[in-house]
Order: C-alpha cells, then structure tokens, then sequence
C-alpha cells in the first residue's frame, strides 16, 4: 500500500539523462574515510556532484535516493 501510494503521489520514475554517477559508483574501490574524498580528484567530485543533486527536482532526488545500491551509500556521503 505504501509503495503504490508512493507511486501514485510521484509518478513512474524515468532514468535521468546525462546523469552524473554517485561518487561510489565513480569510484567504487575508495572507501567513505579514505583522505581521497578530502582533497583532489575526489573532492572535487564530491562537490560537481553535491551541486548537481542540489540542482535535480525533489522528485529527481528521491528517484536518485530510492535506488537501492544507491540508497546504501548515500547516506555516509550526505
């Protein structure tokens, strides 16, 4: 019930086009506390990306959040 709730309130979800990849998923060997996502490459990552999500719709982000592997690594990154 919720779940169809869910999707009667937002619609069918659609694969964004020219979507920017998570941070874990461009970088799928570093872990949440390596110094990598401090400086470098890997903060710089994080912040084009933070800027794109912030730019997406509430219904992107949840599109993006409710992804299941997704949905696992967000929450350390956010």
């Amino acid at each position: 019930m919720e779940v169809r709730d869910f999707l009667r309130q937002l619609g069918k979800f659609q694969t964004l086009q020219n979507a920017k990849q998570p941070p874990w998923s461009k970088f799928p060997g570093k872990d949440n506390t390596d110094i990598f996502w401090r400086m470098g490459t890997g903060e710089e990552y994080l912040i084009e990306f933070g800027g794109y999500y912030n730019y997406l719709s509430k219904r992107e982000q949840i599109g993006i959040s409710t992804n299941q592997s997704t949905a696992l690594h967000m929450e350390v990154f956010l």
